[in-house]
């Protein structure tokens, strides 16, 4: 009796892992796709480098080297990451890495 039950919880216990197995395999597989997909297009990013001039603000910055359909605000996080910036303060003379994308189809 006791064999049985083993034998009972031993196959029950193979089908959960078979099945958590498949799932993490199927959650996988659509990740990739997924990723696949975001990456139609080549995007090439350079960088050209700005010197701060008085009164300049990453603001105004963003807005002269951004594309027309980027958000202001997304273009300063990017100046920011690039730069590897702990404030959003610049000083006339500080050099920056602007980036500049372009996008290949």
């Amino acid at each position: 009796m006791k064999t049985r039950r083993k034998k009972n919880r031993h196959y029950i216990n193979s089908k959960v892992n078979i099945t958590i197995l498949l799932l993490i395999i199927l959650i996988s597989t659509v990740f990739s796709i997924y990723s696949l997909g975001e990456n139609n297009e080549a995007n090439q990013i350079s960088y050209s480098t700005y010197t701060i001039l008085s009164g300049d603000t990453l603001w105004d910055i963003s807005t002269r080297y951004k594309n027309p359909s980027d958000d202001t605000r997304d273009f300063i996080e990017k100046i920011v990451e690039a730069n590897q910036l702990t404030s959003l303060n610049v000083i006339p003379g500080q050099k920056l890495l602007i980036p500049i994308e372009s996008t290949f189809n």
